[in-house]
C-alpha cells in the first residue's frame, strides 16, 4: 500500500473516531451532567499517563526495527520480550494507581471517583494488550488493521453506552467505565489472537544487558511522553484543582472541537516514522524529505482554513455540541486550541524525524521546556483570572515554543521540511475568501439557526476549496493523491 493510501485510511480512521467523541460527548453531557463528563475525561488521562510509563522505554529497538522484518520467528523475536515485559511492568504500577485513585476518592473533589477504583487495575491491563497488539500492527506497516481495530474499539465503547442509556434513560460514572474497560476487553483479545495466529507465543522476557540499553534509548521518550501529556491535558487537571471538574467539563468539548485540526499529524505519527525508517535505512534522504515536505503541506492546507472556521463559527458549533452556558464559557478555547494545533502537528512531523534518528534526548529536553512551561503559566493565569479561555492561550504558547526549538534542531537535516512561502499565500487566498463568503451570507441571515450555521459551514468551505484548486501547484498535489489512491 502506498504512503498516500496509508494517510487516507489513517485520517479516515482518526476522523471517524473523532465523530465518535462529536456523538458521545454531547449524550453524555446531557444524560449524566458536565462534571461526570470531566470526571471520566480525567480518569481515563490519568490512567493513560501510568499505561505510557510502563514500559519505561523498553520496547523502543521493536518499534524501531519491526518495520524492516518479514519472517514470524524475526517478528516474534522482537516483538514478545517487551510485551511481557510491559505486561509485568503494567501489574505493579496499576497496584500503585489503584491505591492512588482509593486515597484520593476519599477526598472531597474524589468522591465521584470511589465507585470506580476497583476497576483501575482491570482497565490498565485490558488497555495495555490493546496497546500493544495494536502497535504490533502499526509498526509492521498493516495500518488497515491498527485503524479497524482503534475505531472498532471506539464505536463499541459508543454503541455500548447509547444502548444502555436507551434502556434505563440514565448512566453515570461507573457504568461509563465498566463499558470503557470491556470495548478493551473484546478488541484486545480479537488483536492478540490474530498476533497469536501469525507469529505464535514467545515466553521471553529481554536481557538485562538489552534492558539497560532500551531504557538509556527509551526512556527519554517516557519523559516527553509525560511532558506531551502535560502540555496537551495536563491543563485539565489545573483546571480540576484551581477552578472545579465542571469546568473540565465545559473546558474538554471546546479543546476537542480546535483539535480537530491535530488529526492529521497523528495520522502521521502512525504511518511516517515505519515509512521514513525504511526509506533512511536504504540511503533514500530524498525520498524521506519528499514526504516530510508532503506531510507539512497537505497538514496547512487544511489547518489554516480550520483556525478560521473556528473564530468564525466555534461558538454556534459549539452551541450545537453541548449547551448555552458551556458555548458562552468556552467557546474561545476552539480558536486558540486550533491555532495551537497548526505548530503542534508541524512539531509532531519533526518529531517523527528525530524518532527515527534516535534523537530521543532532544524531543524530551524540547518537551519537557515547554510542559515547566505550561504548568507555571496556567497556576499563575488560572488563579489571576479564573477562566478556562486562558489554558487555551498557554496551549497556544507553548506549542510556539516547541515547534520554534525543533525547527532549529532539525535546521541542517537532510530529511527535514521547509515550508513553501507561495504555498503559504495561495492557501490564505483561499481563506480570504472563504471569510468573505461567510460574512457575507451573515449580512442576510436574520435568525441564527443552526440550519443557517451548517450553511455557512458549507459555503464557505466550498469557496475555499473552489479557490486553492485556480492553483497549479495546490492541482498538482492533489492529482498527485487521487493518482496514488487509484493505483494498485
Amino acid at each position: 500500500m502506498s504512503a498516500t493510501k496509508k494517510n487516507i485510511q489513517t485520517l479516515l480512521g482518526q476522523f471517524l473516531i473523532f465523530a465518535q467523541g462529536i456523538l458521545l460527548t454531547p449524550l453524555i453531557v446531557k444524560m449524566a451532567g458536565s462534571e461526570v463528563y470531566g470526571g471520566l475525561t480525567l480518569l481515563q488521562s490519568y490512567l493513560n499517563i501510568v499505561f505510557g510509563v510502563s514500559s519505561l522505554g523498553v520496547g523502543i529497538a521493536a518499534k524501531r526495527w519491526l518495520p524492516g522484518t518479514t519472517s514470524p520467528e524475526e517478528r516474534a523475536s522482537k516483538y514478545f520480550p517487551q510485551f511481557w515485559f510491559q505486561i509485568l511492568s503494567i501489574s505493579a504500577l496499576a497496584v500503585i494507581a489503584w491505591q492512588i485513585s482509593v486515597v484520593f476518592s476519599g477526598t472531597a473533589k474524589g468522591a465521584l471517583f470511589e465507585p470506580v477504583t476497583w476497576m483501575v487495575p482491570v482497565y490498565l491491563l485490558v488497555y495495555t494488550v490493546f496497546g500493544q497488539t495494536t502497535d504490533f500492527f502499526r509498526y509492521t506497516n498493516r495500518v488497515g488493521v491498527f485503524n479497524v481495530a482503534v475505531v472498532g474499539q471506539a464505536y463499541l465503547f459508543f454503541f455500548l453506552v447509547l444502548g444502555y442509556s436507551l434502556l434505563k434513560n440514565d448512566i453515570g460514572i461507573t457504568i461509563l467505565f465498566l463499558m470503557l474497560s470491556l470495548s478493551f476487553s473484546v478488541c484486545g483479545a480479537i488483536l492478540l489472537l490474530r498476533v497469536y495466529r501469525e507469529i505464535g507465543l514467545l515466553l521471553r522476557l529481554p536481557e538485562k544487558r538489552i534492558i539497560g540499553e532500551e531504557i538509556r534509548l527509551g526512556f527519554p521518550l517516557v519523559l516527553a511522553f509525560l511532558v506531551d501529556v502535560i502540555l496537551s491535558g495536563g491543563d485539565r487537571y489545573l483546571i480540576a484543582i484551581i477552578l472545579s471538574v465542571r469546568d473540565v467539563g465545559m473546558y474538554a468539548p471546546a479543546y476537542a472541537l480546535g483539535s480537530m485540526a491535530m488529526l492529521l499529524p497523528r495520522v502521521y505519527g502512525v504511518v511516517l516514522p515505519p515509512l521514513l525508517a525504511q526509506r533512511i535505512d536504504s540511503q533514500d534522504d530524498c525520498g524521506a524529505k519528499r514526504l516530510s515536505e508532503r506531510a507539512a503541506r497537505f497538514f496547512l492546507l487544511l489547518s489554516i482554513p480550520y483556525v478560521a472556521g473556528s473564530f468564525l463559527l466555534g461558538k454556534e458549533i459549539l452551541h450545537m455540541y453541548t449547551n448555552n452556558e458551556t458555548a458562552e464559557v468556552a467557546w474561545s478555547v476552539i480558536p486558540l486550541v486550533a491555532l495551537a494545533s497548526i505548530f503542534y502537528g508541524l512539531f509532531l512531523i519533526q518529531s517523527n524525524i528525530l524518532f527515527v534518528r534516535l534523537e530521543t534526548r532532544t524531543i524530551f529536553i524540547v518537551n519537557f521546556f515547554s510542559a515547566v512551561l505550561n504548568i507555571i503559566l496556567n497556576c499563575i493565569l488560572l488563579i489571576l483570572f479564573g477562566s478556562v479561555i486562558v489554558a487555551a492561550f498557554t496551549t497556544l504558547l507553548c506549542y510556539v515554543i516547541s515547534y520554534l526549538i525543533a525547527m532549529r534542531k532539525l535546521a541542517k537535516d537532510p530529511v527535514s521540511y521547509t515550508i513553501d512561502r507561495r504555498w503559504l499565500k495561495q492557501i490564505f487566498s483561499g481563506v480570504a475568501a472563504m471569510t468573505m463568503t461567510i460574512l457575507i451570507f451573515r449580512q442576510f441571515n436574520v435568525n441564527n439557526t443552526t440550519l443557517s450555521t451548517l450553511i455557512e459551514l458549507v459555503t464557505g468551505t466550498l469557496a475555499y476549496i473552489s479557490t486553492i484548486l485556480c492553483y497549479r501547484a495546490i492541482r498538482t498535489e492533489f492529482q498527485t493523491i487521487i493518482r496514488s489512491v487509484m493505483a494498485k
